[in-house]
């Protein structure tokens, strides 16, 4: 079971984690206007406390880690890992202080990760910068789950490719028990398990369901929780028809926004822009990712398909309030196999990697603008 190549010692990526933390500060120090106060308790549910890198749904996690899930309010559709690991800090900068090391932790995991599999060092090296400057930047170093679930999915990948699949069982658990989509790390147990089914393989089978049981307990933890504490379990299903989603067809989202496009001041639309044209960018990717992964075992590449595939139709299938990418990019932004797709294209060209690498960092500081100046990014 095990497919990890010998990897060679590598050095931190302490200067993509660098260059990440001045995109952010530029970003948050550009002479843009706030948001005005009238706008911001519209559009916060503790616009009072809104500030920096704090703001949305790091303002829920930080709520909840200090005073408890409700189930007279939103409260309960957020998964409880972030706030039961929020609870020991004494004050959210602090929290955030120390975010900023899991990103690290979460780069390192990603550089580790593609030196197994033996991807090219010049692909590997943009692929880490992509992540780094990528349109996820600010929700990676802000309380949100991004970071947290993308660092746990890859650990548990890890471990799983190392053979170890109790340790995959344990981190790909925290991931589903992180976030709902981190129940994607279970798409290369499945896939793992489906192989050896085929060559009737009983050990790397048991391996696989272990692996993969542990994906499905650490998700299945909070609808528990949820049925002792307030006796309904799928609670957390209500809470998010508070925001009003639907699901709509993927491709009917570019139309939509399209239409708004005509009638929205330049200000409100350009988020939303960002998220339109940024989704084709990742969707692009996937053309130089198939040839990156021909390499792998064709689990790891069906596993990998499984878990990109679903998650961006689920990222391109969802609006609220009738507003088109709502939360497309960032959700985009988190799937470490677009990352792989971009250095496969970037190929070791300076050229391509400067388009690759520049074209990140302007989605990435032009979200942290938004973001740190209190106007809508997701």
């Amino acid at each position: 079971m095990a497919v990890v190549a010998a990897v060679p010692r590598q050095g931190w990526p302490w200067r993509p984690w660098a260059a990440h933390l001045v995109l952010l500060l530029a970003a948050s120090l550009w002479p843009y206007p706030e948001v005005p106060a009238a706008v911001a308790r519209a559009s916060e549910n503790f616009a009072g406390q809104a500030w920096g890198w704090l703001r949305w749904d790091a303002l829920w996690y930080w709520h909840l880690a200090r005073h408890g899930y409700s189930p007279h309010d939103p409260s309960t559709a957020f998964f409880p890992l972030l706030p039961w690991l929020l609870r020991p800090f004494p004050d959210a900068l602090t929290a955030l202080v120390a975010v900023q090391g899991l990103f690290l932790l979460t780069l390192r995991q990603w550089q580790r990760f593609l030196a197994d599999l033996a991807v090219p060092p010049a692909v590997a090296s943009a692929a880490v910068w992509s992540l780094a400057l990528g349109p996820d930047a600010i929700f990676f170093s802000s309380l949100y789950t991004e970071g947290l679930t993308l660092f746990l999915v890859l650990t548990a990948l890890r471990y799983g490719l190392a053979g170890r699949s109790g340790y995959a069982a344990i981190a790909g658990g925290l991931a589903a028990l992180s976030y709902p989509a981190g129940l994607l790390a279970g798409a290369w147990p499945l896939t793992l398990a489906v192989a050896a089914l085929a060559d009737r393989d009983g050990r790397r089978l048991g391996r696989a369901l272990g692996w993969g049981l542990g994906v499905l307990g650490g998700f299945l933890v909070y609808p528990l929780w949820l049925w002792t504490r307030f006796g309904q379990p799928l609670l957390f299903l209500h809470a998010q028809a508070a925001w009003a989603l639907e699901r709509v067809w993927p491709w009917a989202q570019w139309p939509a926004l399209l239409q708004l496009a005509e009638r929205y001041p330049p200000g409100r639309i350009a988020p939303l822009l960002l998220s339109g044209t940024g989704s084709l960018l990742f969707l692009a990717a996937l053309v130089p990712l198939a040839r990156a992964m021909r390499p792998w075992p064709g689990w790891l590449r069906a596993g990998t398909w499984l878990y990109a595939g679903l998650a961006t139709l689920s990222a391109l299938s969802l609006e609220a309030q009738h507003v088109p990418f709502f939360s497309t990019l960032r959700w985009l932004g988190d799937l470490f196999p677009f990352y792989l797709g971009m250095g496969q294209w970037a190929g070791g060209s300076r050229c391509r990697t400067g388009l690759v690498l520049g074209v990140m960092a302007v989605m990435g500081g032009a979200g942290a603008v938004w973001f740190s100046h209190g106007w809508w990014y997701q």
